[in-house]
């Protein structure tokens, strides 16, 4: 057998040390490519788990709003509209023999449509809320005010209708509710209602007695609540601190000192409302033929909870006008007594005729009392609001959660 060259062998090795260079290039390579993917990914991972979350959407005098807080509140409100939906869905059944009542109530369902569609207007809303929020936990900290756990505690029992010491007299609660049916992409589960259906009539088999409900019970209800929130991506913080603030805001309001004076100047006053102008200046000439306000409101306004009592407002502050009527209200109070004040355009639904009878200072009751104690600390709330230092982050629109697509049978 002939011997290989001495060159060729040469050759050999030289072309096997190129192809284990390139093997370990080509190795080299798919390793720094690897790291390279691993590291996006891991940085992915950590940036949406651990970077996101805590990212400030805003700074109130230095004090952070996060991302996860705006997203939990603001699926915890899509939650609550999506149960508020279902239960107009569901009164529908009930008023659908009213034309008028269910064209209200559609109306409503579209106002909760279009809230739900529009995650950036709802979230906009509680985040000013939230900027609110942090302000009344700094004021409630210089007052000495906060919330102890047992005052937590005894709160979230009440929302589930829990009394350890006993039932009081039930008051609307923050009851969790069931959701409504949407559309698949919103990948939620509809929850049970936590109350007793209503029956349909009398029965002749006998009454049974109510189970008590067990601390046992409440846990239990309670845990199925909270992993119906993880359906929504909500965590169990994000309730608890919704309650929290609740309590606060409304230990604040008691707290709440303002000169409210117990008499105010008011006046009695009558409204007709008409369909067209047209309709109110046909009135106006016959108040001046000498016709009475009763007989016309009676005979022709559209107001049906004045009508029949010839359209008697009664005694009324400005704030009551104001917010009853709005400018036009504000126009009514300010009027001369006896004096036809309009037509005034009353927004899409006519034209008012206001008339003040009477006015001057007269105790109001404790409900107007109330409300006005009220206004002045949403008043002193937006005072404060003005004045702190408050910055928005410019991309805080990216941390909100998607719309949520709702579809009906």
């Amino acid at each position: 057998m002939a011997r290989r060259g001495v060159g060729e062998t040469k050759k050999h090795l030289a072309r096997a040390e190129r192809e284990r260079r390139q093997r370990r290039l080509i190795l080299t390579g798919t390793i720094i490519v690897a790291v390279l993917l691993v590291s996006v990914l891991a940085y992915g991972i950590i940036d949406t788990t651990y970077i996101q979350p805590v990212k400030p959407v805003a700074l109130v005098n230095n004090e952070s709003i996060t991302s996860r807080e705006l997203d939990g509140q603001v699926r915890l409100i899509q939650r609550e509209l999506l149960n508020q939906l279902n239960s107009y869905v569901q009164m529908e059944t009930f008023f659908g023999g009213d034309p008028g009542i269910l064209q209200e109530i559609r109306n409503v369902e579209v106002q909760l449509q279009t809230q739900l569609a529009n995650p950036e207007l709802l979230g906009r809303d509680v985040l000013e809320s939230m900027i609110r929020q942090r302000l009344l936990v700094a004021e409630a900290e210089r007052q000495g005010l906060s919330v102890s756990q047992e005052e937590l505690q005894a709160e979230i029992q009440r929302n589930f209708n829990f009394y350890p010491e006993g039932t009081p007299t039930s008051a609307p609660t923050f009851t969790p509710l069931p959701t409504r049916t949407t559309d698949p992409a919103a990948d939620v589960t509809p929850t049970t209602p936590a109350g007793p259906s209503p029956t349909t009539g009398p029965s002749s088999t006998p009454q049974a007695t109510a189970t008590p409900y067990t601390l046992e019970g409440y846990e239990s209800d309670y845990d199925a609540f909270i992993s119906s929130l993880s359906e929504f991506r909500i965590r169990e913080e994000d309730f608890i601190t919704f309650i929290e603030m609740g309590l606060l805001e409304k230990k604040m309001r008691a707290n709440f000192v303002a000169d409210i004076a117990r008499e105010q100047e008011q006046v009695f006053a009558r409204v007709i409302l008409t369909e067209t102008e047209e309709d109110a200046n046909l009135v106006v000439k016959r108040l001046e033929a000498g016709e009475s306000w009763e007989d016309l409101a009676l005979e022709l306004s559209q107001d049906v909870a004045t009508r029949d009592v010839g359209g008697e407002i009664g005694w009324s502050t400005l704030s009551d006008m104001l917010g009853r009527y709005g400018q036009q209200g504000t126009a009514a109070f300010s009027s001369e007594v006896g004096t036809v004040v309009g037509p005034l355009p009353a927004n899409e639904i006519g034209f008012y005729l206001f008339r003040v009878d009477e006015r001057g200072e007269r105790p109001i009751s404790d409900q107007a009392y109330q409300l006005a104690l009220d206004q002045a600390f949403d008043a002193w709330l937006t005072s404060l609001r003005d004045e702190a230092e408050v910055t928005i982050a410019e991309d805080w629109q990216s941390h909100l959660p998607p719309a949520v697509p709702v579809n009906f049978q």
